[in-house]
Order: structure tokens, then sequence, then C-alpha cells
């Protein structure tokens, strides 16, 4: 379904969803600043510290009876990464008003308790409480660990960091473990007042209503502001010879990440032909990686590769022992060049084309993901499901060649065993 789109106010847009499928309604608020290392764990740990409550519910019983009584709400944040941008979210599950036992309008109610989350928060002398600061903070530095104790992720992760060194992408969405440790109360509390005052803002309601109280509630509450404008996404073309890091950690399984830049990102009319191509390649069971690297050469234990679209960026993530990883980076390259040439069958196209309007398809079974679709969108033109769907099938073998043809190769990663742990 395609979203009613409103502008009531400077640097606010206003979606509305209405669909009355599910039984709950959905609300959230999503904000968007720049990613940069010395505000990323700022930014970070604020949708989390927010989410806690409000002044005028400000305990954890006080917040929850509240929630209870508006039939079982959840209040919750996320953090999310688009290009160049960090994006902060709280947002708000409830039941939707047409099932409401008295009639009452429960979509309105937790608007204003929403606001109240954002807007309001329980503060100690004029800052967040040192308490709540405390166990956020040890949150997101948790939320780090675990990013580096997962080693597949983290390869990931230091893959885009050797790809895109000295460009916002490369930062965590979590900033470093030094500078989480040094927030304060105070400065996290001039950070959420800066955001009230110039953060881009995207409201979206999902619900069987025409979202109208939700929206009178939003205006009325923010008032006139002066929104930043979004950060552009910065794009690098490849460079000129092949980046290579290694480390070494104890692990017992090699981590290959092979790095690659396009231009085709946002609304690049090759886009939805790179969705596809990136498909054919190695997003899917049918892909020539898992295919011919996996399967047929068995040179390892998993082999994937993922398009951000909104990046412009590919990244090819193996699990490979140490022996093969010479040849599995060698194979992966010469699948790339066989897609480049158009050695692919009109049945793996199908198959790729296919799990892309399935992947598609699934997001309009849940109102999370429906709300993700829209919010991790740029602020210039959005495109619903459907139109994405729309493209995908128009695309054509010539346009999955034209779009591949984009992918230069640009750094390679590899994390290995620490032999020093090995013969201390």
């Amino acid at each position: 379904m395609e979203p009613i789109v409103q502008k009531p106010l400077d640097g606010v847009t206003f979606l509305t969803i209405t669909d009355d499928r599910f039984t709950t309604a959905r609300i959230s608020v999503s904000l968007y600043v720049p990613l940069a290392e010395q505000t990323a764990g700022l930014y970070a740990t604020l949708p989390f510290l927010l989410s806690r409550g409000c002044r005028r519910f400000d305990s954890v019983t006080a917040f929850h009876r509240e929630l209870d009584r508006l039939y079982g709400a959840t209040v919750n944040g996320s953090l999310d990464v688009s290009g160049e941008t960090q994006i902060l979210q709280l947002y708000m599950s409830c039941l939707d008003d047409r099932f409401a036992l008295k009639g009452e309008a429960v979509s309105a109610e937790c608007a204003e308790l929403l606001l109240d989350v954002l807007f309001d928060p329980p503060l100690e002398n004029g800052v967040f409480r040192a308490q709540d600061v405390e166990e956020e903070r040890r949150c997101t530095l948790e939320s780090i660990a675990a990013e580096i104790n997962n080693k597949r992720r983290y390869a990931a992760n230091r893959g885009k960091e050797v790809l895109c060194k000295g460009e916002p992408y490369a930062v965590s969405r979590f900033g470093t473990k030094e500078r989480v440790e040094a927030l304060t109360p105070e400065e996290l509390t001039a950070a959420w007042r800066e955001l009230l005052r110039t953060a881009p803002m995207r409201v979206v309601y999902q619900g069987s209503g025409d979202g109208k109280a939700v929206l009178d509630a939003f205006v009325n509450r923010l008032g006139e502001r002066r929104a930043n404008t979004m950060p552009a996404v910065v794009q690098n073309p490849a460079k000129a010879e092949i980046a290579r890091e290694n480390e070494q950690m104890d692990v017992n399984q090699c981590q290959l990440v092979l790095g690659f830049r396009t231009e085709v990102s946002g609304d690049h009319p090759l886009c939805d032909a790179l969705r596809v191509a990136n498909a054919v390649f190695g997003a899917t069971p049918h892909s020539l990686l898992f295919r011919h690297v996996r399967e047929e050469h068995s040179l390892c234990y998993y082999c994937v590769s993922r398009y951000d679209r909104r990046k412009g960026i590919v990244l090819v993530e193996s699990g490979v022992e140490e022996a093969s990883l010479v040849k599995a980076e060698e194979e992966i390259l010469r699948q790339l060049e066989d897609l480049k040439n158009g050695k692919f069958t009109d049945e793996e196209l199908e198959n790729a084309r296919l799990s892309q309007l399935d992947a598609l398809m699934g997001i309009q079974d849940s109102s999370g993901m429906i709300e993700e679709w829209y919010s991790s969108q740029g602020p210039d033109r959005l495109r619903s499901p459907e139109q994405v769907m729309d493209g995908i099938r128009a695309v054509t073998r010539e346009q999955v060649i034209e779009a591949a043809k984009t992918i230069a190769h640009d750094c390679v990663f590899t994390l290995t065993p620490d032999r020093k742990e090995e013969t201390a």
C-alpha cells in the first residue's frame, strides 16, 4: 500500500499507512544525524535512554503500569545507519483503535505518551539521571563487545572500514568503546536538546485509521523548528591498487571479506538491476558464489554477497580455511567476471528475480518491517515495496550485465588465527 506523505513542519515528514490487516497500530519517530566518530556513541545511547520512560511516569513501575493500561502497549528504541546518516528511532506498538473495548482513541493516547518520552524525559537537576545513563552506557558497551565477539560480523565491519577508510560510513553505528565510556549526563542532555531542535524527523503511523489525531499531536508538540539537511552519501571510485589488510585473532575459521565499489546507489536508474545482479552473484542458495565457490570447489563454509544500495557498495563475506584463502579469492573474482560477461542462465536470472520479489513481499507481513523500510529511505524520494517489485520485474538481462559491470574491486580484509597465541 502507498503511504500518504505530508510535510507539516520544517524538516518533519509524516507518513500515514492505512492498513487494517493487523490488530495493532504502530507509531514511530526517526531522527537523522550525520554519522561521525566523535558523536556516534553519544547518539547510539540516546534512543534507548529515552525509551526508559518520561517525567509523567518517571519510574519503571509507573511507566509500565501506564503501558498496561493502554492495552499492553510497548515503547522501544532502535538504531540504524543509512549511508552517512545515523538513524535514531523511538517506536510504539499499541492496540488498534477498532479493537478498544470502550472505543478509546488508543493511538492518540499512545502518540501523546511517545511524545512525552521524546520531549519530556525524567531529568535530575536539568540533566538525565546518572543511574539511567550508567545503565544505558553499559548496554551500549555490551553491544560494541557483541559485534567484536561475533567474528563474522566483526570481519564484515572491518571490511567496510578498509573499503571506506576516511569516510563517515566506516564509523561503527555504536561508536568506540573509549568514547562511550566517557559519556556524561550533561553531554547526553545537550545532544538530546540539539536533536529536538535541528534533526530531520520522519514520523510513521500504521493502523486502520487516518492518522489525523497522531499527526495533530506531533504538530502541536513540535512547534517551529529549523532542521538541518541530511548529509549526502560520499561516493569515491575504487582504489587504483587493491588495499589489503589482515588481522589476527583467536579464531578457528578464517574470515575473508572482499569490498567493491559501484556508483549505483540511491535513486540511480540501475538500482533495481543491481539488486538482481547481486542476487545472481551471491545473495541466494542459487547464486554463482554458493554453487561454485562453496559447492563445486569446496573452498569455503559460506560465501555471500551483500549490496548496500544506500551507499553503493558490495561486500562478499566468506568463511574459509587458511590454506584456501588465495584460491577462494580468485574464484570469487572469477565468478564476478562471469556475471559481468553474462555467463549465467535464464533460470539463474529468474531464480534471482524471484528471491528478491519474495523478500519484498515478506516486508508486507510485518508492521515493523514496513516501518523500517520507509524510515531507512532518504528524504527526497520514497518507494514502496510494490514499486520496487515492479522495477525488479522489468529488469532485463542486459541491465543486469550493465549493472554488474559497475562493480569494481577495491579491497580485501582477512581475519586469521593468531599463531603467537598457539605457540605461547
